[in-house]
């Protein structure tokens, strides 16, 4: 998978055909305009057998995208991609923040905006951006969580371990998607080392 240089980065789109990619990403899409350019480009410099084996998908990472992301995903272009990710570490840049409040409620509730008009429109839904295990919990811990809800703690601490636990687990479908699509890009590189001749470590 190749992310280009932008939405209408032409030339590395020719020469993606060359390394034989798997898919394109585009980066900081804003606008159903740089959706709309990008597919365009995609279409104008790729032959039509390549494209129709290639996983086209794009980069929603700031706060103008995320909050244009119904109008970016109606066009009829959108109907030619095959994922969206949400770049957090960008999102809150954008937003004046720091790293620090990639798993904050408020970045939570953008990317769930996001990921419910992707599964509307049938893509792939990936999270990206200081994921690490401060964004999941391990799923046996769900029922936990679950009981967490329904309890109401009286001391702030227990209110805030709540709270932190709670939004934790709201990343643990998302993560697992984003390591699921690591997992498939590790898997199609390891059969093009294969391909041409060389022996994986």
């Amino acid at each position: 998978v190749l992310k280009i240089g932008g939405p209408e980065a032409i030339r590395d789109i020719k020469e993606s055909s060359i390394i034989g990619v798997k898919g394109l990403v585009a980066p900081m899409v804003e606008s159903p305009f740089a959706l709309k350019k990008f597919i365009q480009a995609v279409n104008k410099n790729l032959p039509s057998d390549v494209i129709s084996s290639l996983q086209i998908s794009v980069n929603l990472e700031t706060i103008t995208a995320a909050n244009s992301s119904t109008d970016i995903l109606s066009i009829e272009e959108a109907s030619q991609l095959y994922g969206v990710t949400v770049g957090r570490v960008d999102l809150v840049s954008s937003m004046g923040k720091d790293r620090s409040y990639v798993n904050s409620e408020e970045v939570y509730k953008l990317a769930k905006k996001v990921f419910i008009k992707a599964k509307e429109k049938g893509l792939k839904a990936c999270i990206g951006g200081a994921v690490s295990i401060e964004s999941a919990v391990p799923c046996a811990t769900i029922e936990h969580v679950a009981r967490l809800r329904r309890q109401r703690p009286t001391s702030k601490p227990a209110r805030q371990h709540r709270t932190q636990l709670v939004m934790r687990s709201k990343y643990c479908q998302m993560f697992r998607e984003s390591a699921s699509c690591l997992l498939q890009f590790c898997e199609h590189f390891w059969h093009r080392l294969v391909d041409v001749g060389h022996q994986p470590i």
